[in-house]
Parts: C-alpha cells; structure tokens; sequence
C-alpha cells in the first residue's frame, strides 16, 4: 500500500500531530540511548558498595550511576556516624574509588 493512500482520509492538523508525535518519540529514543553507559560493567552494583564502605565506614543509603571526570562511575552515598552522608565515587570498570564528596 502506498503511503499517500494511507495518509487520504486523514485531515491535515491530524497528519501534522502524527509526524510531531513520531518525531518526539524519535528524539526521546536517541537521547536515552546517548545517556546510557557505553561501557560494559565489570563490577557490580555489591560490589561498589562493598569498595565504598571499607573507604568511608557507615551505612550505604543509596547508589546511582553517573558521569564524572569522564568515567561512568557508581555513587554510592554512605551515611557515617562522624562526617554525616557523604558520596563514594567507584570506576565501574576498574573498581577504583575515583573521589569522594
């Protein structure tokens, strides 16, 4: 079937909504495919807390993956006793704590 035969029946603003509509949905597609770690992980997310807990003692509250220093890294925060929470910073790839904050 030809697409001008598909498009026929349709109105004009309802075509215009639909091509708006695939667009966003194509743009949405490759902005979550660029914010996605291009690298395999090596460590795993037990891993990185185990890592950030012997360099800053306390209790793991809660991890995220993000971009820093052009690494992806996994923050792991840690709630101390002495210093409040503070953030590990763990290479995915190597298992190296990369800073802290």
């Amino acid at each position: 079937m030809k697409r001008a035969h598909i498009l026929q029946g349709i109105s004009r603003r309802t075509r215009s909504a639909l091509i708006l509509s695939c667009t966003a949905l194509a743009l949405a597609s490759v902005a979550s495919a660029e914010n996605k770690p291009q690298q395999a992980v090596k460590i795993s997310e037990e891993q990185a807390k185990a890592i950030a807990l012997k360099k800053m003692p306390g209790k793991v509250t809660d991890v995220a993956i993000e971009k820093k220093r052009g690494k992806t890294v996994y923050v792991v925060e840690v709630m101390t006793e002495s210093q409040g929470e503070k953030d590990v910073f763990i290479d995915m790839q190597s298992g190296a704590v990369v800073g802290t904050d």
